[in-house]
């Protein structure tokens, strides 16, 4: 594989990233996810070479700069990177239809407990597909990590 002789450090995980040093100062960083790719580092040329380099040996498009990766908005400034699931969140309150519930304060009663009086639930799958965005939401919403774990 061609791209083995440009990794100088290779990490292997569920998400599969490699770093590859050219130089003292230099530094470019891959992510592989699937088919997509994330290219990041600090020097411009470095990475339109890298560009060029991989269209010589696969088909592939420059999208730009990076806007959404697994559902979540990336807003770049020139000296933060800023993740946001604002559109995940309506998605998920539309498809819950609960847009116009009322908010509820925060925390809650750590005794609380839950009651199971209220109306079944339509499916057990609808409910557990609900926990499970909630479980992803907490990727930038850390605060709501107690409540999600409750409903789960």
């Amino acid at each position: 594989m061609f791209l083995k002789k440009l990794v100088s450090k290779e990490v292997t995980s569920t998400f599969f990233f490699f770093f590859v040093h050219l130089g003292p100062k230099e530094k470019l960083v891959v992510h592989i996810y699937v088919d997509d790719l994330i290219i990041k580092g600090n020097n411009d040329e470095v990475i339109s070479h890298l560009k060029i380099t991989l269209q010589h040996h696969f088909p592939i498009t420059d999208l730009g700069s990076l806007k959404y990766f697994y559902r979540i908005e990336m807003v770049i400034s020139h000296k933060r990177l800023f993740l946001n699931q604002r559109k995940y969140v309506l998605d998920l309150l539309r498809g819950a239809e609960i847009m116009n519930v009322k908010l509820a304060s925060t925390p809650l009663d750590s005794k609380l407990k839950l009651e199971t009086t209220s109306e079944r639930l339509r499916s057990i799958n609808y409910y557990q597909h609900l926990v499970s965005k909630l479980i992803y939401f907490t990727i930038t919403r850390p605060d709501i990590t107690y409540i999600t774990n409750l409903v789960s």
